[in-house]
């Protein structure tokens, strides 16, 4: 009896098997029946190389410096990796915990730098190859995982969406920027986790080296960016959409995966905390006058944006940040039709989740993803940010390529495979022609920012950059051609930062220099006299004022030299009130008023000095002449004792 009971136990048992639950019209590979799973495998990799081999060549750009160039950290190579997991992972540039709300603890990405600058030093060349590797490598095992395991019975749309995915130009920013690695490093070890995980459930010896090694990948995916909270949602519905488990052991399978997620948190926790600090910068903090309602309506219209550059990826920009996107309230139109778009999506998930529609997964996907990054859960630190669609746009291509799928299986049968060429063949085409080309405006700082200021307009960071990067580059050129038009156009970005935002402190100093470089040296003062206004302590304030204070004094002593007295007033003038707290401009400003004779300026000035210096023997002795010059004998004569009485104690103490 109890044999018979566990026969039938083992009989009725289900299967773990993966299933494509949809049941399209089309049979398997007929959209491309001279393909089979290596030509598709190998020209998505020839594809995937092709189209960002051209950022080899690049140099380094925008955040690297934070990353790799001035990092110390990653500089000492192997050396830092003790720093670069025991620390923030932005200390090793900054030298203090950055005040980014939740911090930020990304260990992996830095470990690589770390290893390539060991072996190849600060070569650009060699960051970029590694990060196209990883990225060739990360599409690979995007496209193995959906052939194998999601769409086994219908490989057309493994192959459509992994193609669409390659060939989407949003990810030139993660591909081309050599610190977005994190990015690529998360997506790759996480698909990797569940193409184990899924080999694990279909294998029927159910070898457990497998399943631990998923489990390893997905570890070690959670050091590359936080992505991996995410996959605690997406690996349930994965195994619900696509396999015939239940709904009890699905939720088991994931406590393993739940668990190491905690054990992470847990070492994030011990190293950067949590971090609630608020930052006072609007650079850093975009919501920093927004309302809670506000706040909220902006999210929803970056969030259309998002969906909008997915679906048209043009323009590209690498910055987002004030005032490009303003905060908006809920009488945006735009606001409410992200609302319906996105309310609606998530209802059609909901209702179609029994039925295991491909569509509805593909909606899961993206919101779950982009949920992370929305600002809605925990601020960023940045409105939006084109990196941050890398992995929801995995989501998006699922959806497009199944409804290209769709579409197709509408066509008589001798007409696919040709409707299926034209229009894979007019996406690669656009999506590849998009892709080279902005992998080339990432060439240098010089070509993204002056680019892409031309993109966002009205972004403060994008114009103060701009105006840096042309002030650099002429300042490189050997001929002089252009050089004052260039320097023109760079201060007007970096005055027009200021228009849009009053606080951002570096147009002032970056419009200065500008002005250095013209030598209109009087405009240069002024700038940094607007900043005082605003900030007299900003850290960038006092190389550029020391410069100028010199500056304006070199030129006085030669105005004085040519015998252009009053010119060398108003130079001196100017270098005092950059910096009052010099002694010697007081010396030396009283000495040409009493060059030109206005002895009660030369006293004031003298007086004032003293009050710094008692002491100074140079300003009392000019003081008591000045003081003569104007028949203030009494006065001369008490300044003279004076300094009898500090020669006398001059000489006790010697």
């Amino acid at each position: 009896m109890k044999d018979k009971t566990k026969k039938s136990l083992k009989k009725d048992a289900p299967k773990i098997t993966i299933e494509t639950p949809s049941k399209a019209p089309i049979k398997r590979s007929e959209l491309f029946p001279f393909m089979n799973y290596t030509c598709e495998f190998l020209f998505l990799l020839i594809i995937s190389i092709a189209l960002y081999a051209n950022t080899f060549w690049n140099g380094f750009v925008l955040d690297d410096a934070m990353s790799v160039t001035n990092n110390k950290f990653v500089q000492q190579g192997i050396l830092g990796v003790g720093k670069i997991f025991s620390t923030d992972s932005l200390f090793g540039f900054v030298g203090y915990v950055n005040d980014l709300q939740g911090g930020r603890y990304r260990p992996l990405s830095l470990l690589v730098f770390a290893f390539e600058k060991q072996f190849w030093g600060n070569n650009p060349h060699y960051f970029h190859l590694v990060n196209i590797i990883l990225w060739v490598l990360t599409t690979l095992v995007i496209f193995n995982f959906l052939r194998k395991y999601i769409f086994k019975d219908k490989t057309d749309i493994a192959f459509i969406t992994s193609l669409l995915f390659i060939i989407h130009p949003i990810h030139t920013e993660v591909v081309a920027n050599i610190k977005s690695l994190d990015e690529i490093l998360s997506l790759l070890f996480l698909m990797s986790s569940v193409t184990l995980l899924f080999n694990y459930l279909t294998n029927k010896s159910r070898n457990i080296f497998l399943l631990i090694t998923s489990l390893l990948l997905y570890f070690i995916a959670l050091f590359s960016k936080e992505y991996g909270l995410t996959f605690l949602f997406i690996i349930p519905l994965m195994i619900h959409f696509f396999t015939v488990i239940d709904i009890k052991r699905n939720l088991k399978l994931i406590i393993p995966f739940a668990s190491l997620f905690i054990a992470y948190f847990l070492i994030r926790y011990s190293i950067v905390g949590l971090n609630n600090t608020v930052s006072n910068l609007l650079q850093n903090n975009p919501f920093l006058y927004a309302t809670p309602i506000t706040k909220l309506a902006t999210i929803m219209f970056c969030l259309l944006k998002y969906i909008a550059l997915l679906v048209f990826p043009h323009p590209l920009s690498y910055d987002y940040t004030y005032n490009q996107i303003p905060i908006v309230g809920f009488g945006n139109p735009f606001v409410i039709l992200s609302l319906i778009i996105y309310i609606g999506m998530f209802v059609y998930a909901v209702l179609r989740l029994k039925s295991k529609d491909i569509l509805a997964f593909g909606i899961l996907f993206f919101m779950v993803s982009i949920f992370i990054t929305s600002n809605i859960l925990i601020e960023i630190g940045a409105l939006m940010g084109e990196r941050f669609l890398f992995q929801p746009s995995l989501g998006f291509s699922i959806i497009a390529g199944y409804l290209i799928y769709l579409g197709l299986s509408k066509l008589k049968r001798q007409y696919r495979t040709i409707g299926a060429a034209l229009i894979i063949g007019l996406l690669m085409i656009l999506g590849g022609y998009k892709t080279i080309a902005r992998n080339a405006e990432w060439k240098s700082e010089y070509h993204l920012y002056t680019k892409d200021v031309l993109s966002v307009p009205n972004s403060a960071i994008a114009n103060n950059n701009a105006g840096v990067a042309i002030i650099n580059y002429t300042d490189s050129c050997k001929t002089a051609t252009h050089k004052t038009e260039n320097y023109l156009l760079a201060i007007s970005y970096c005055r027009k930062s200021n228009k849009i935002q009053r606080d951002f402190f570096d147009g002032y100093v970056n419009a200065a220099f500008g002005l250095i470089r013209l030598g209109r040296y009087d405009e240069a003062a002024d700038e940094l006299e607007k900043l005082k206004k605003l900030n007299p302590n900003f850290y960038k304030l006092g190389n550029i004022n020391t410069y100028l204070v010199n500056l304006f004094s070199d030129i006085a002593h030669k105005d004085a030299d040519k015998g252009n007295l009053n010119l060398a007033i108003h130079h001196m003038e100017k270098a005092m009130t950059l910096d009052s707290t010099f002694i010697g401009t007081y010396n030396n400003l009283g000495i040409l008023y009493c060059m030109t004779k206005q002895f009660p300026k030369a006293i004031h000035i003298y007086e004032t000095g003293l009050k710094a210096n008692p002491s100074d023997m140079n300003m009392l002795t000019n003081l008591s002449l000045a003081y003569k010059s104007i028949g203030a004998q009494n006065k001369a004569n008490d300044i003279n004792k004076k300094i009898e009485e500090i020669n006398k104690q001059a000489t006790v103490q010697k």
